[in-house]
C-alpha cells in the first residue's frame, strides 16, 4: 500500500475511535444526569411525605390530648402513627411506636421526654437522606403475568 492510503486509514481509524469514545461519553453523561435528576425528585417527594406525615402525628396527638382520648381522636392518632412509620427512618419508627405505647398507658411524664427524642429524630430525618437506589424498570409483561398466575394459584384466604 502506498503511504497516502496508510495515512488515510490511520486518520479514519483515529476519527472513528474518537467519535465512538465521544458518543459513549455523551451517553454515559446523560444516563448519569437522568439518574441524578430521578434521585433528586425522589428525595424531594420523600421530604414532602415525611413532613406531612410528621405534622399529622403532632396534629392528631394534640387533638387527642385536647379531646381527652376520644375514640375518634385516638383512631386518627393511630392512623397518623402508622402512616408516619411508613416514611420514617427505622430510629424514628421506633420512637413512634414507643409514643403509641406511652399513650396507651397514658403516662404523661414519659410522654414529655419521649416527645423531645421523637422530635429530634424527626428533624434528623428531614435533614439527612440516603441517596435512593434507582434501578432499571423491572416491570414487563412476563413479570406481570407471573405475578397474576401466582395469585391465582394461591389457596383461598391467603
Amino acid at each position: 500500500m502506498t503511504e497516502t492510503i496508510l495515512i488515510s486509514i490511520v486518520t479514519f481509524a483515529s476519527g472513528a475511535v474518537g467519535a465512538a469514545v465521544g458518543a459513549l461519553g455523551v451517553i454515559s453523561a446523560s444516563k448519569h444526569a437522568a439518574k441524578g435528576q430521578m434521585q433528586q425528585a425522589i428525595v424531594q417527594a420523600v421530604f414532602k411525605e415525611r413532613t406531612a406525615a410528621y405534622r399529622s402525628v403532632f396534629d392528631t396527638h394534640s387533638a387527642m390530648l385536647a379531646e381527652k382520648y376520644s375514640r375518634e381522636t385516638v383512631l386518627a392518632f393511630s392512623t397518623a402513627l402508622n402512616g408516619a412509620c411508613i416514611v420514617a427512618s427505622p430510629q424514628t419508627a421506633v420512637y413512634l411506636m414507643m409514643l403509641r405505647d406511652v399513650e396507651l398507658a397514658r403516662n404523661a411524664q414519659r410522654r414529655q421526654s419521649l416527645l423531645a427524642d421523637l422530635l429530634a429524630s424527626m428533624q434528623e430525618d428531614l435533614t439527612t437522606f440516603d441517596a435512593p437506589k434507582v434501578r432499571k424498570n423491572l416491570w414487563n409483561q412476563r413479570s406481570t403475568a407471573s405475578s397474576v398466575n401466582a395469585k391465582k394459584n394461591r389457596p383461598n384466604g391467603v
